[in-house]
Protein backbone atom coordinates (compact mmCIF):
# COMPACT_ATOMS: atom_id res chain seq x y z
CA UNK A 1 0.00 0.00 0.00
CA UNK A 2 1.53 3.31 -1.08
CA UNK A 3 1.75 5.97 1.58
CA UNK A 4 -0.43 8.97 1.08
CA UNK A 5 1.70 11.84 0.05
CA UNK A 6 0.90 15.32 1.24
CA UNK A 7 -0.66 17.52 -1.38
CA UNK A 8 1.16 20.61 -0.19
CA UNK A 9 4.26 21.01 -2.35
CA UNK A 10 6.05 22.86 0.44
CA UNK A 11 6.29 19.81 2.66
CA UNK A 12 9.63 18.03 3.00
CA UNK A 13 8.37 14.63 4.15
CA UNK A 14 5.24 12.58 3.48
CA UNK A 15 2.51 13.38 5.94
CA UNK A 16 1.83 9.69 6.49
CA UNK A 17 5.34 9.26 7.94
CA UNK A 18 4.89 12.04 10.48
CA UNK A 19 1.62 11.41 12.21
CA UNK A 20 0.89 13.97 14.88
CA UNK A 21 4.23 15.79 14.31
CA UNK A 22 4.97 19.27 13.05
CA UNK A 23 5.82 19.43 9.39
CA UNK A 24 8.84 21.46 8.24
CA UNK A 25 8.18 24.19 5.64
CA UNK A 26 10.54 26.25 3.57
CA UNK A 27 9.45 29.30 5.51
CA UNK A 28 11.01 27.88 8.64
CA UNK A 29 14.49 27.67 7.09
CA UNK A 30 17.04 30.39 8.00
CA UNK A 31 17.29 33.25 5.53
CA UNK A 32 21.11 33.28 5.62
CA UNK A 33 23.65 30.51 6.04
CA UNK A 34 25.28 30.20 9.40
CA UNK A 35 28.52 28.44 10.36
CA UNK A 36 28.59 26.28 13.47
CA UNK A 37 31.89 25.61 15.19
CA UNK A 38 32.04 22.20 16.83
CA UNK A 39 34.28 21.77 19.87
CA UNK A 40 36.18 18.47 20.01
CA UNK A 41 37.50 17.30 23.34
CA UNK A 42 41.05 16.02 23.63
CA UNK A 43 39.97 12.52 24.55
CA UNK A 44 38.06 12.29 21.24
CA UNK A 45 41.26 12.95 19.31
CA UNK A 46 43.01 9.86 20.73
CA UNK A 47 46.72 9.51 21.52
CA UNK A 48 49.45 10.57 19.11
CA UNK A 49 51.25 7.48 17.77
CA UNK A 50 54.85 6.90 18.80
CA UNK A 51 57.41 4.67 17.19
CA UNK A 52 57.60 1.29 18.87
CA UNK A 53 61.20 0.46 19.88
CA UNK A 54 62.63 -2.66 18.35
CA UNK A 55 63.73 -5.47 20.66
CA UNK A 56 67.52 -6.01 20.87
CA UNK A 57 67.22 -9.22 18.84
CA UNK A 58 66.02 -7.18 15.85
CA UNK A 59 68.59 -4.42 16.14
CA UNK A 60 70.92 -4.50 13.14
CA UNK A 61 73.92 -3.27 15.11
CA UNK A 62 73.67 -6.00 17.76
CA UNK A 63 73.13 -8.65 15.10
CA UNK A 64 76.22 -7.38 13.25
CA UNK A 65 78.32 -7.68 16.43
CA UNK A 66 77.14 -11.24 17.07
CA UNK A 67 77.68 -12.32 13.45
CA UNK A 68 81.17 -10.77 13.44
CA UNK A 69 82.04 -12.63 16.67
CA UNK A 70 80.82 -15.96 15.31
CA UNK A 71 82.73 -15.41 12.05
CA UNK A 72 85.81 -14.62 14.13
CA UNK A 73 85.36 -17.97 15.84
CA UNK A 74 84.92 -19.73 12.51
CA UNK A 75 88.05 -18.38 10.84
CA UNK A 76 90.46 -18.35 13.79
CA UNK A 77 89.64 -21.41 15.92
CA UNK A 78 91.24 -24.55 14.53
CA UNK A 79 91.56 -28.02 16.07
CA UNK A 80 88.89 -27.24 18.63
CA UNK A 81 89.15 -30.62 20.40
CA UNK A 82 92.86 -30.21 21.02
CA UNK A 83 92.37 -26.58 21.97
CA UNK A 84 89.75 -27.36 24.60
CA UNK A 85 91.97 -30.13 25.98
CA UNK A 86 94.86 -27.67 26.30
CA UNK A 87 92.70 -25.08 28.04
CA UNK A 88 91.33 -27.70 30.41
CA UNK A 89 94.85 -28.72 31.39
CA UNK A 90 95.92 -25.09 31.85
CA UNK A 91 92.85 -24.43 33.99
CA UNK A 92 93.62 -27.15 36.54
CA UNK A 93 97.11 -28.57 36.09
CA UNK A 94 99.98 -27.27 38.24
CA UNK A 95 102.67 -29.39 36.64
CA UNK A 96 105.87 -27.35 36.59
CA UNK A 97 107.48 -29.19 33.70
CA UNK A 98 105.70 -29.47 30.36
CA UNK A 99 105.43 -32.64 28.35
CA UNK A 100 108.05 -33.03 25.64
CA UNK A 101 105.28 -33.52 23.07
CA UNK A 102 103.42 -30.33 23.99
CA UNK A 103 103.40 -27.83 21.14
CA UNK A 104 102.50 -24.15 21.27
CA UNK A 105 101.84 -22.67 17.84
CA UNK A 106 100.72 -19.26 16.63
CA UNK A 107 97.31 -20.72 15.78
CA UNK A 108 96.79 -21.65 19.43
CA UNK A 109 97.61 -18.09 20.52
CA UNK A 110 95.29 -16.70 17.83
CA UNK A 111 92.51 -19.01 18.95
CA UNK A 112 92.98 -17.95 22.58
CA UNK A 113 92.78 -14.24 21.66
CA UNK A 114 89.64 -14.93 19.63
CA UNK A 115 88.02 -16.77 22.53
CA UNK A 116 88.95 -13.98 24.94
CA UNK A 117 87.31 -11.37 22.67
CA UNK A 118 84.26 -13.60 22.28
CA UNK A 119 84.08 -14.06 26.05
CA UNK A 120 84.03 -10.27 26.49
CA UNK A 121 81.18 -9.97 23.97
CA UNK A 122 79.07 -12.70 25.56
CA UNK A 123 79.73 -11.39 29.06
CA UNK A 124 78.56 -7.99 27.83
CA UNK A 125 75.40 -9.66 26.48
CA UNK A 126 74.68 -11.17 29.89
CA UNK A 127 75.27 -7.78 31.53
CA UNK A 128 73.02 -6.19 28.91
CA UNK A 129 70.17 -8.57 29.75
CA UNK A 130 70.68 -8.30 33.52
CA UNK A 131 70.69 -4.50 33.49
CA UNK A 132 67.70 -4.13 31.17
CA UNK A 133 65.78 -6.56 33.37
CA UNK A 134 66.80 -4.58 36.44
CA UNK A 135 65.83 -1.22 34.95
CA UNK A 136 62.69 -2.69 33.30
CA UNK A 137 63.03 -0.46 30.27
CA UNK A 138 63.96 -0.59 26.59
CA UNK A 139 67.24 1.08 25.73
CA UNK A 140 67.24 3.81 23.11
CA UNK A 141 70.71 2.93 21.77
CA UNK A 142 71.22 -0.83 22.25
CA UNK A 143 74.18 -1.09 19.86
CA UNK A 144 76.14 1.68 21.57
CA UNK A 145 75.27 0.17 24.94
CA UNK A 146 76.49 -3.30 23.96
CA UNK A 147 79.73 -1.88 22.51
CA UNK A 148 80.31 0.09 25.71
CA UNK A 149 79.70 -2.96 27.89
CA UNK A 150 82.06 -5.02 25.69
CA UNK A 151 84.76 -2.39 26.13
CA UNK A 152 84.13 -2.47 29.88
CA UNK A 153 84.51 -6.26 30.09
CA UNK A 154 87.66 -6.10 27.95
CA UNK A 155 89.18 -3.49 30.26
CA UNK A 156 88.26 -5.70 33.21
CA UNK A 157 90.08 -8.63 31.58
CA UNK A 158 93.20 -6.54 30.91
CA UNK A 159 93.19 -5.27 34.49
CA UNK A 160 92.92 -8.80 35.85
CA UNK A 161 95.64 -10.14 33.55
CA UNK A 162 98.06 -7.41 34.65
CA UNK A 163 97.16 -7.90 38.33
CA UNK A 164 97.62 -11.70 38.15
CA UNK A 165 100.98 -11.28 36.46
CA UNK A 166 102.11 -8.82 39.12
CA UNK A 167 100.89 -10.91 42.07
CA UNK A 168 102.25 -14.12 40.54
CA UNK A 169 105.77 -12.74 40.11
CA UNK A 170 105.65 -11.20 43.61
CA UNK A 171 104.50 -14.22 45.61
CA UNK A 172 105.81 -17.03 43.42
CA UNK A 173 108.55 -17.78 40.93
CA UNK A 174 108.41 -17.34 37.17
CA UNK A 175 106.96 -20.81 36.55
CA UNK A 176 104.23 -20.40 39.15
CA UNK A 177 103.26 -16.99 37.76
CA UNK A 178 103.14 -18.41 34.22
CA UNK A 179 100.92 -21.29 35.35
CA UNK A 180 98.57 -18.89 37.12
CA UNK A 181 98.24 -16.54 34.14
CA UNK A 182 97.68 -19.51 31.82
CA UNK A 183 94.96 -20.75 34.14
CA UNK A 184 93.31 -17.32 34.08
CA UNK A 185 93.37 -17.19 30.27
CA UNK A 186 91.99 -20.72 30.10
CA UNK A 187 89.18 -19.90 32.54
CA UNK A 188 88.28 -16.76 30.60
CA UNK A 189 88.36 -18.54 27.24
CA UNK A 190 86.36 -21.56 28.38
CA UNK A 191 83.80 -19.34 30.12
CA UNK A 192 83.29 -17.55 26.80
CA UNK A 193 82.44 -20.85 25.14
CA UNK A 194 80.23 -21.96 28.01
CA UNK A 195 78.13 -18.80 28.26
CA UNK A 196 77.76 -18.34 24.49
CA UNK A 197 74.50 -20.30 24.21
CA UNK A 198 72.86 -18.88 27.39
CA UNK A 199 73.72 -15.30 26.40
CA UNK A 200 72.32 -15.76 22.87
CA UNK A 201 69.22 -17.42 24.30
CA UNK A 202 68.53 -14.41 26.52
CA UNK A 203 68.72 -12.21 23.43
CA UNK A 204 66.56 -14.20 21.01
CA UNK A 205 64.25 -15.90 23.52
CA UNK A 206 63.46 -13.28 26.19
CA UNK A 207 60.96 -15.57 27.91
CA UNK A 208 63.82 -17.89 28.88
CA UNK A 209 65.98 -15.07 30.29
CA UNK A 210 65.66 -15.92 34.01
CA UNK A 211 66.72 -19.54 33.53
CA UNK A 212 69.41 -18.72 30.94
CA UNK A 213 70.85 -15.96 33.11
CA UNK A 214 71.10 -18.37 36.02
CA UNK A 215 72.83 -20.98 33.84
CA UNK A 216 75.22 -18.45 32.29
CA UNK A 217 76.22 -16.93 35.63
CA UNK A 218 76.63 -20.39 37.19
CA UNK A 219 78.91 -21.54 34.34
CA UNK A 220 80.99 -18.37 34.56
CA UNK A 221 81.52 -18.67 38.30
CA UNK A 222 82.23 -22.40 38.00
CA UNK A 223 85.18 -21.65 35.71
CA UNK A 224 86.33 -18.92 38.10
CA UNK A 225 86.11 -21.22 41.14
CA UNK A 226 88.25 -23.85 39.40
CA UNK A 227 90.80 -21.15 38.60
CA UNK A 228 90.78 -19.94 42.22
CA UNK A 229 91.40 -23.50 43.39
CA UNK A 230 94.39 -23.69 41.08
CA UNK A 231 95.73 -20.48 42.56
CA UNK A 232 95.33 -21.89 46.04
CA UNK A 233 97.33 -24.97 45.06
CA UNK A 234 100.11 -22.76 43.64
CA UNK A 235 100.45 -20.19 46.43
CA UNK A 236 99.49 -22.04 49.60
CA UNK A 237 102.62 -23.08 51.48
CA UNK A 238 101.78 -22.56 55.15
CA UNK A 239 99.06 -21.13 57.34
CA UNK A 240 100.43 -17.61 56.99
CA UNK A 241 99.91 -17.64 53.21
CA UNK A 242 96.20 -18.24 53.83
CA UNK A 243 95.83 -14.62 54.94
CA UNK A 244 97.36 -13.38 51.70
CA UNK A 245 95.04 -15.64 49.75
CA UNK A 246 91.98 -14.21 51.52
CA UNK A 247 93.19 -10.69 50.74
CA UNK A 248 93.61 -11.73 47.11
CA UNK A 249 90.03 -13.04 46.99
CA UNK A 250 88.64 -9.77 48.34
CA UNK A 251 90.86 -7.58 46.16
CA UNK A 252 90.61 -9.31 42.79
CA UNK A 253 87.66 -11.71 42.88
CA UNK A 254 84.90 -10.02 44.89
CA UNK A 255 85.27 -6.22 44.98
CA UNK A 256 86.04 -5.77 41.24
CA UNK A 257 82.93 -7.78 40.29
CA UNK A 258 80.79 -5.40 42.37
CA UNK A 259 82.54 -2.41 40.83
CA UNK A 260 82.05 -3.74 37.32
CA UNK A 261 78.33 -4.24 37.82
CA UNK A 262 77.92 -0.82 39.41
CA UNK A 263 79.94 0.79 36.62
CA UNK A 264 77.92 -1.03 33.96
CA UNK A 265 74.69 0.13 35.58
CA UNK A 266 75.86 3.74 35.65
CA UNK A 267 77.08 3.47 32.07
CA UNK A 268 73.74 2.17 30.81
CA UNK A 269 71.82 4.85 32.71
CA UNK A 270 74.09 7.49 31.18
CA UNK A 271 73.46 6.17 27.65
CA UNK A 272 69.68 5.99 28.08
Amino acid sequence: MNPQMATDSTLFYPAAFLPGQAVCHFDNAPATSTTTTQHIDNYAMGIAPTQRPLPPSQDSGILAIIIATLLLFTFNITRSRRLIKTFTQNLWSTRRRENAFDEHTTSEARSMITLIIGACVFQALLLFTIITSHLQTTLAHPTITLCSLTALTLLYYLFQAAAYQLIGTTFSDKIGASQWVKGFNAAHSLSGLLIMIPSLATLFYPSSSPMMLFIGIALYFTARVIFICKGFRIFYHNFGSLLYFILYLCTLEIIPVIWIYSGALLLVEFLM
